[in-house]
């Protein structure tokens, strides 16, 4: 739906052909890249921050050793026959085991737990053992489609298939089933779920949805622009919703039933902007060479301002009262900490494996999560 002869993006090359920048509709660089021998080895976004690589030898089978941010992030990969270790920033190792198609087939994490993938010669998944040992099986079809999911505790989902290999009914164990017709072009036509409720959906012969009309039989219509945008919404009761869009194909006004207009404008980089609502009232947003927004003011003129780090978490909330909120990571990107305007704080403690085992509020309460080995949240205290 873009304007014929806008260009969205650009794209500059070396004289070997290896991608050197994007540049956005602005002409800002977005994102730009190094190499050595047609191998990346570092990697710039808008906000600065690179990332750097380091190969095994800088020829086409090299491995990747070493990844590494300019923020002091690193990660190690250290290859075995059958199984790869990476190490992270805060030292935590965990492996990758491959079979003779490179198919993953076991994961151990960095606390010693596993999880097993059996599959077949062609790679599909036949059987899922986690760190309890609890097995997920799955069958396939001749073709390839899933037939059949057993899970630990004895359920079971069945699906059976068309000649043309559509989904046309998913049930359980238990009885309970969903069904779905087609129509020739392969679009949905009906689905039926388990308490025997019916949606319709009706095409025009280029596929697009023309109507849907639920259990109830109230029915939703749609029309298109040439460019296959939905330009005219009538709902149930006759009531009509009206949509124009920018060359671009983004929104640019609502009109609602009572011919109220609500509309939207964006910058170069297709943010939005400008938000104008029919009581007159307005929204306005801004954002920085990332694209991320730094400001928001909402209709009653109060401003909140947004800052981030280089790797794009948020780090600071400013109200239009110009009081601030605070957020704290550790090294691996983890939120360990929020700083409320009153200068508060509240602290998040994880496990190895990223569990969140800790909270102490503002109000100083502790409360404890407590897992089993598969990850399922077994015990919460307070103190």
């Amino acid at each position: 739906a873009a304007q014929i002869g806008a260009a969205l993006v650009r794209y500059e090359y070396s004289a070997g052909g290896d991608l050197l920048r994007v540049i956005g509709r602005d002409g800002a660089v977005k994102r730009s890249f190094t190499y050595q021998n047609n191998l990346m080895v570092s990697h710039t976004d808008a906000a600065g921050l690179t990332a750097y690589y380091e190969y095994s030898h800088y020829t086409p089978t090299g491995k990747v050793l070493r990844n590494w941010t300019s923020l002091g992030e690193e990660w190690r990969f250290t290859y075995h026959d059958g199984y790869t270790e990476v190490t992270d920033v805060l030292g935590r190792i965990e492996q990758y085991h491959y079979d003779y198609n490179n198919e993953l087939t076991k994961r151990v994490f960095a606390d010693g737990s596993t999880n097993i993938m059996e599959r077949d010669s062609l790679g599909r998944l036949l059987s899922h053992t986690d760190a309890m040992g609890r097995v997920t099986r799955y069958q396939y079809s001749n073709e390839g489609q899933i037939e059949t999911i057993a899970r630990p505790d004895g359920a079971m989902l069945h699906f059976d298939y068309d000649d043309s290999y559509r989904l046309i009914r998913k049930s359980d164990a238990e009885g309970h089933y969903d069904s779905y017709t087609y129509d020739e072009a392969g679009n949905l036509l009906t689905h039926t779920d388990p308490l025997k409720h019916t949606t319709r959906f009706e095409y025009a012969d280029n596929g697009l949805l023309l109507s849907v009309t639920d259990p109830k039989g109230s029915t939703t219509e749609y029309h298109y622009d040439r460019n296959h945008q939905p330009d005219l919404i009538t709902d149930c009761s006759g009531y009509q919703t009206r949509l124009a869009y920018t060359p671009e194909g983004q929104l640019a006004r609502i009109t609602d039933a009572l011919g109220q207009h609500t509309e939207y404008h964006y910058d170069a980089n297709q943010n939005l902007t400008l938000a104008l609502y029919p009581d007159g009232s307005k929204e306005t947003f801004r954002y920085d060479a990332a694209d991320r927004l730094t400001a928001h003011t909402d209709g009653e003129g109060h401003t909140t301002a947004y800052e981030y780090g280089q790797d794009g978490l948020p780090t600071q909330r400013t109200n239009a009262l110009g009081h601030t909120f605070g957020y704290h990571y550790d090294a691996a990107r983890r939120l360990i900490g929020l700083t409320n305007e009153n200068g508060a704080r509240y602290r998040f403690a994880y496990d190895v494996l990223d569990r969140l085992v800790a909270e102490s509020g503002f109000d100083h309460k502790l409360t404890a999560y407590h897992y089993n080995a598969g990850n399922e949240l077994v015990q919460q205290s307070e103190y």
